[in-house]
């Protein structure tokens, strides 16, 4: 073996171990980073704008973009993560308070006692079986992921660093990764270019009309006097992704319950808001905010935002759709990239 060969030989396997330790210590961040990217990517034709009004000031305007964002999005998320948790304690307070005869199992079992009086014992143990369940999961989860409120706040202060330098650097960013890739630099700005445009549509096509669809669900709750409201907005968000279910997962039960207790005006309400508010949501803005990316099935997109979920937290929501869009963008074109290998 040559000298020549050994130098070669050990450079890349010293770039390979400094590789993997460099991965392993940014691994705690990497939810962290995506997020950043991702809202970067999202608010780049903003930032675009900003810079222009102030005559091209890299810093000035990465600064004001990055408040912005701030103000619009991170302390609003952050608000009703805290507040979710909480009524979702509530809640399983609620419908464990049967011996007071006032919870949520109690008056459904007065409804159907009166309506159903054959199934009156059954459902009813039934329903408080169920829901005693499903909230004392939610609790618990919506703990683990809400319990941390001093890494809540590092990883906040980080995003909004990563956000301010991503948009005063993003040039920078793009000519170095260009520079680094393999790859044929017109395939490498190609790639770029779709990633970036898949990841924004599946962001503002998919994450954000669900999470438009969870608070008018919310509002809807809130206006019809439903306890939790924010609770049920976020369960609303997740189910808006459910293919051909949706929201209804959340609105019809309400309204059903509702109904069994007396209250018509109010399901009556609920009933028309969640169909003509809530449910033309997705058909009227999906279409325009997917635009030109790359269009994945909305239960892939449910199962990502899960995953993400157990890998990241509840950031874990926007980083788990986001992989999937770059995965699928790169199989669109691993085709193409491979017929221009073969040509050369």
């Amino acid at each position: 073996m040559t000298k020549e060969k050994i130098q070669h030989n050990f450079f890349f396997i010293l770039l390979g171990v400094m590789t993997v330790a460099g991965l392993v210590l940014l691994s705690p961040y990497a939810g962290m980073f995506f997020v950043s990217i991702m809202f970067a990517i999202i608010f780049k034709p903003m930032h675009l704008r900003v810079r222009h009004l102030f005559g091209g000031h890299r810093n000035t305007s990465a600064l004001i973009t990055t408040l912005i964002v701030m103000m619009v999005v991170l302390i609003p998320l952050g608000f009703f993560g805290f507040q979710i948790f909480e009524e979702a304690k509530d809640l399983y307070l609620l419908i464990a308070n049967e011996d007071m005869g006032n919870g949520i199992v109690a008056k459904t079992g007065t409804a159907l006692q009166r309506y159903a009086p054959q199934l009156a014992p059954a459902l009813s143990e039934d329903i408080g079986q169920y829901l005693g369940k499903g909230l004392q999961w939610a609790v618990t989860n919506l703990g683990v992921i809400f319990s941390s409120v001093a890494t809540t706040m590092v990883d906040f202060v980080l995003v909004l660093f990563t956000l301010f330098f991503l948009f005063r650097d993003e040039e920078t960013f793009r000519k170095m990764i260009l520079a680094l890739s393999p790859l044929q630099d017109a395939h490498s700005a190609e790639l770029l270019d779709r990633v970036e445009a898949a990841i924004a549509s599946v962001t503002k096509g998919t994450i954000l009309v669900a999470l438009l669809q969870g608070v008018l669900t919310g509002l809807g709750f809130a206006l019809v006097g439903m306890p939790n409201p924010v609770l049920w907005a976020s369960i609303a968000a997740f189910a808006a992704m459910v293919p051909a279910i949706g929201t209804g997962l959340v609105i019809v039960p309400a309204v059903a319950y509702l109904a069994l207790i007396g209250h018509m005006s109010a399901a009556t309400i609920l009933a028309v808001w969640g169909v003509g508010i809530v449910g033309t949501v997705d058909n009227l803005l999906r279409p325009m905010l997917i635009g030109r990316g790359i269009k994945i099935h909305p239960l892939i997109i449910l199962f990502s935002a899960l995953g993400g979920l157990q890998f990241f937290g509840i950031i874990g929501f926007f980083v788990g759709p986001v992989v999937l869009a770059v995965l699928f963008t790169l199989f669109e074109m691993y085709p193409k990239i491979m017929q221009s290998h073969t040509e050369v």
